[in-house]
């Protein structure tokens, strides 16, 4: 496997999204934690964590998921995770992290998510 992660950042609305593409793994997932949990920070309404081109998640992967998800909660941000392929949510399946996690299947239904949670200002 190659581990290559590429992430892109975009704010929009005080909604952020980190988009990323590659493996997500024991190499990548630090760098990856710390761009999310920096996203979040600057988020003023919602994070959504893209991760359409990501086709494996390792355990460190999951973590991150986990971690900036309950980060987001005590902030009062909500994190949604968006485009989760069928291993991957097989994987989040498997591991019973799906009730902890608020899964879409695409950024287009994030960003409708977040934005019927988020009070409008």
């Amino acid at each position: 496997m190659s581990n290559v992660l590429s992430m892109t950042v975009d704010a929009s609305n005080g909604i952020v999204t980190v988009t990323a593409v590659g493996i997500l793994d024991a190499v990548t997932s630090a760098d990856f934690r710390d761009e999310c949990l920096k996203s979040l920070a600057t988020a003023d309404t919602g994070l959504i964590i893209d991760v359409e081109g990501v086709p494996f998640v390792a355990s460190s992967g999951l973590g991150t998921f986990l971690l900036v998800t309950e980060t987001g909660k005590r902030k009062q941000c909500p994190v949604v995770i968006s485009g989760a392929a069928a291993p991957v949510r097989e994987v989040l399946a498997m591991m019973n992290l799906v009730p902890f996690l608020n899964l879409q299947p695409d950024t287009a239904a994030a960003n409708s998510f977040l934005k019927s949670v988020i009070p409008t200002v």
